[in-house]
């Protein structure tokens, strides 16, 4: 499973080999099974959106600053577009905001032009999962050393 994430890194420093410096993150990446992969190194008001399978296996992949931290959270939809002080980008969840993950990004990416490190984490959703059920998704992490919420992904049963 981790073939596909490295592919989408190999892309882009394939796309991008002349970079200068590496984009600045963080970004959040879902690469499904069935081939759909969404996410963006440059984070907006509108979540990138995929469909699963029941009992389909996934990779959600966080990536920004070496060493520095990272929250998941899920909640059920991402139409908001609020600004928090201090912290770069917007929140695009809406309540309730529920935490799924933390931790520290240590891997190293191979990507010159991609956000300096990732952390990959699989995932595979459950068979009885009800189709049409959507769940969004959004990380927070640093980026140059700055807090910024990641681009927000929204997937839906099918």
């Amino acid at each position: 499973m981790r073939l596909p994430l490295l592919a989408v890194f190999s892309l882009a420093t394939i796309l991008a080999p002349a970079a200068t410096a590496q984009i600045s993150g963080p970004s959040l990446f879902w690469v499904g099974d069935s081939g759909i992969a969404v996410g963006s190194f440059f984070a907006d008001c509108t979540p990138s959106v995929a469909t699963v399978a029941p009992g389909e296996s996934v990779e959600i992949a966080v990536s920004g600053d070496q060493n520095s931290a990272f929250g998941l959270f899920v909640s059920p939809s991402a139409t908001s577009c609020i600004s928090i002080p201090g912290v770069a980008n917007h929140l695009v969840l809406d309540g309730p905001i529920v935490p799924v993950a933390a931790g520290v990004l240590t891997e190293w990416s191979p990507c010159l032009a991609c956000p300096e490190a990732f952390v990959v984490m699989p995932l595979t959703v459950p068979m009885g999962a009800s189709v049409g059920l959507s769940v969004s998704l959004q990380a927070v992490g640093f980026g140059w050393g700055q807090v910024a919420f990641t681009d927000a992904v929204v997937v839906t049963v099918q």
